[in-house]
Parts: structure tokens; sequence; C-alpha cells
């Protein structure tokens, strides 16, 4: 199995938990010419850009290891633009 199709089997199952948890999933793979967003979930009044990192082992590093600074600016620019906090929090699984 290719990476990109890894990846996109894992965004499923990330979309799929994430609304067993009573999240209310409005897009996936969003994009447009300045970032990507994985998922774009609700819960409550909150709304939650979701980035999806897979690995198959550890030998790599985590998934959170490869969130880069430029990664996680263009998030921060999204959010503000969407009128939503700056408030960023991080969650794993394994």
């Amino acid at each position: 199995m290719s990476n990109h199709i890894a990846g996109h089997n894992a965004e499923k199952r990330a979309a799929v938990y994430l609304q067993s948890q009573g999240f209310t999933i409005h897009e996936l793979n969003w994009k447009t010419k300045y970032c990507e967003i994985d998922i774009i979930a609700q819960k409550d009044s909150a709304m939650y850009f979701v980035e999806v990192k897979y690995r198959r082992t550890s030998n790599q590093g985590y998934g959170l290891d490869y969130i880069t600074q430029k990664k996680l600016k263009s998030k921060c620019t999204l959010r503000q633009r969407c009128g939503c906090s700056s408030t960023i929090g991080v969650a794993t699984t394994s």
C-alpha cells in the first residue's frame, strides 16, 4: 500500500473516531492555495482543524514530530481568517 493511500485511510479512520466521540465532520481534505486541512470538525460551538499523521512504526519518529512550524503557522492563519480562537491543542492516539 502506498504512503498516500495509507495516509488517506488513516484520515478516514480518524474521522470515524471523531464522529464516535460526538464530533460533526464538515470537511475531509479541505484545500486552498495556502494550506490543507485533513479534517474540519465541530463539537458543540468549537471548530477543530485536525492534522492526521500516520506511521506504521515509530522507527521514523511519531506523527507529532512531523508537524512543522510552517504547517502550524498556516493552521493559525486559517483559524484567524475563520474568526476562530487561537488556542491550539494536541491529541494523539495509537
